[in-house]
């Protein structure tokens, strides 16, 4: 392993990927946050999506799957704590969801 670790020293991350690839070593190599984000394959197959709270905003994962001729649903923020809106959609009476949440 001291010998590859020699070798590879010399190069960037890139040159080595390249150079693999080349030879038909399958490969890939680590990418920074920043450079996942900023992937056009990320970007096109929509992996990562940005949504916010009252923190701001953050990317969080996106459907792992899409459907074809679908329209593109999600949720651009995310409820903010003891939010109860849900609770109450699902049937829940306004005195159980102040029983669950504590109020």
């Amino acid at each position: 392993m001291d010998e590859v670790a020699a070798y590879v020293i010399n190069f960037s991350s890139q040159q080595m990927e390249r150079e693999l690839i080349q030879t038909d070593v399958p490969c890939s190599r680590y990418r920074s946050p920043a450079e996942v984000i900023e992937n056009p394959q990320t970007i096109f197959r929509k992996s990562l999506i940005r949504v916010s709270d009252n923190a701001g905003e953050f990317f969080a994962p996106g459907a792992p799957f899409q459907f074809l001729d679908s329209t593109e649903s999600r949720l651009a923020t995310v409820p903010n704590l003891g939010f109860d809106g849900n609770l109450s959609e699902l049937g829940y009476s306004s005195d159980r969801i102040e029983q669950i949440c504590g109020k």
